[in-house]
Order: structure tokens, then C-alpha cells, then sequence
């Protein structure tokens, strides 16, 4: 049964079951993402001309310590950088 277009309402054998089709719906989604990123090669598009930028001492010493955690990513992120000048900031 449908309650303002927006609600199920489903009975269960402990009472009744009141489904919110939107967010319902937002699960599906999820969980078919959740599902291609698990068992496919995501596409993904390069960037035309690099960007280059300078970071401080702190953010030198944080994206040393996250760079290996984003390699075991589906589609790990391009880096090409000096590592060797980046442990000396």
C-alpha cells in the first residue's frame, strides 16, 4: 500500500513495514555503485596539462603517509613528483 506517493507501507510478521521510496531508491543506487567500483575498472580521465603546486612542511610529511593507502584505490590517482625533495621539506 502507497501513503502520499511517497511511503510503503508492507506487512511483516511483526506488524508493518514503512519503506520511503526515495531513500529506498538512493540505496539501490549506492549499493549498485558500491558494486561496479568492487568488480570493475572505473574510467577515468587525465588531465591535459599537470598541475603544479608547493605545500609546507606538514602537508609534505601527511601526503608521504597516504600516498601507499592510495594506491590500493580502484582508479589510484596519478602522481608524479620529486619524493626524494619531498622527504627533505
Amino acid at each position: 500500500m502507497q501513503v502520499k506517493q511517497k511511503y510503503l507501507l508492507l506487512p511483516v510478521k511483526s506488524g508493518m513495514m514503512v519503506i520511503d521510496q526515495q531513500r529506498a531508491q538512493e540505496r539501490i543506487l549506492f549499493e549498485q555503485f558500491l558494486e561496479i567500483l568492487r568488480t570493475e575498472k572505473v574510467a577515468s580521465q587525465q588531465i591535459l596539462f599537470p598541475h603544479t603546486f608547493e605545500i609546507n612542511g606538514a602537508d609534505a610529511k601527511l601526503l608521504l603517509e597516504i600516498m601507499p593507502l592510495e594506491a590500493t584505490l580502484q582508479a589510484p590517482l596519478t602522481w608524479q613528483m620529486d619524493v626524494a625533495r619531498l622527504k627533505q621539506i
